[in-house]
């Protein structure tokens, strides 16, 4: 920066500062500035101080309280929603973790994942599976049966030419086990769901700590326009604005 600039600056900013002198302390360049009248700058000065001090004291407690309020009902809107979250999961579980694969089928702890005719995969859900394995007739292949609720069969085939037959027994096996352990997941998700249920009926409508907070915020709002302090550093300003309006024929700015 030159130092043309530096003076502008200099310049610019000696020019706020005078004109707010002036503002603060009304009546001309002699009562804003001159010794002789310093003391009753001093007066109006700590009026104002005593003035301002109380208001923000006053409206700091307020807004801490108004920020608890606030506190309090992000902690509701937040269980709320923690426990919606833990409800949806529950009532769309998805396939759930990935257990076993054997050739085309996939195990998952909710759905056993199956290829369909046109080649995609398709999802059986494992609430009312009946799985049952055996070899074929020719004993070259071993088998592994799927009745769905409503009657439907499939039949996944595994060649002994490419599959050992302990290992597509244990596959079977394993959808077996995991129909069962998903009927006690079922059942124990009803219950959960029941709970949840009650949990957020009663988050909803407990309002018992927001209420707190918002008592204790009204009453400090009636005990700030109360305030016997501001009310007596109120009065007390308005006399110092009276005695410099009589010194100088013009009444200061708060």
């Amino acid at each position: 920066m030159s130092v043309f600039h530096w003076g502008l600056l200099v310049a610019v900013v000696g020019a706020v500062c005078v004109g707010r002198q002036l503002y603060l302390y009304p009546g001309g360049w002699a009562y804003a500035f001159r010794p002789e009248h310093h003391a009753a700058r001093e007066d109006l000065r700590t009026h104002r101080e005593r003035v301002r001090g109380l208001e923000s004291r006053d409206s700091q407690q307020v807004a801490a309280a108004d920020a608890k309020v606030r506190a309090e009902q992000r902690k509701k809107r937040s269980a709320i929603r923690a426990l919606e979250k833990e409800r949806d999961r529950l009532r769309a579980p998805g396939r759930g973790p990935l257990l076993k694969v054997l050739g085309d089928l996939a195990l998952h702890q909710h759905v056993l994942s199956v290829p369909s005719e046109d080649g995609s995969t398709e999802s059986l859900q494992l609430d009312g599976l009946e799985v049952s394995d055996r070899p074929n007739s020719k004993r070259d292949e071993h088998w592994i049966i799927v009745a769905e609720p409503n009657g439907d069969e499939r039949v996944f085939r595994y060649p002994y030419s490419q599959w050992e037959e302990a290992a597509v027994y244990k596959f079977a096996a394993s959808i077996r086990k995991a129909v069962k352990d998903h009927g006690v997941w079922t059942d124990e998700r009803e219950l959960r769901l029941a709970e949840l249920g009650d949990e957020l009926d009663r988050v909803e409508a407990d309002n018992d700590r927001i209420e707190k907070a918002r008592r204790e915020r009204d009453r400090l709002k009636v005990q700030r326009r109360a305030n016997p302090q501001l009310k007596a550093a109120r009065a007390a300003l308005e006399q110092a604005f009276g005695r410099w309006e009589a010194l100088t024929g013009h009444r200061p700015h708060r």
